[in-house]
C-alpha cells in the first residue's frame, strides 16, 4: 500500500471526509489528484512527517503507520486539530 492510499483508508476509518476547497499541500501533489484531499488533511493535521513533498506513490513502513495511527489519535483523543510533537 503506498502513502496516498494509507491517509484516504486512515481517514475513512476515521469517518473524516476531505473538504473540496484545499490550497496545494505538498510540492508533488497536484488539487487534481485523487488523493489531493486525504493529503491536504494529513499536512493540516501534521499526520505524517514529510517535509515539502508526501511522495504519494511510496511505501509505508510499519513505523510510518504507527506514527501515523497514533497521531490521528493524539488528535482526536485531546481534541487538537493538529498533531504537535
Amino acid at each position: 500500500m503506498n502513502r496516498a492510499e494509507f491517509l484516504k483508508i486512515l481517514f475513512a476509518t476515521n469517518k473524516i471526509i476531505p473538504n473540496t476547497d484545499i490550497t496545494k499541500p505538498y510540492d508533488d501533489v497536484s488539487l487534481t489528484d485523487w488523493f489531493a484531499g486525504y493529503a491536504y488533511l494529513a499536512n493540516k493535521m501534521n499526520i505524517v512527517d514529510s517535509g515539502k513533498d508526501l511522495h504519494p506513490s511510496d511505501g509505508m513502513t510499519r513505523a510510518d503507520v504507527a506514527e501515523a495511527i497514533y497521531r490521528m489519535k493524539m488528535i482526536q483523543t485531546k481534541n487538537l486539530v493538529t498533531y504537535s510533537k
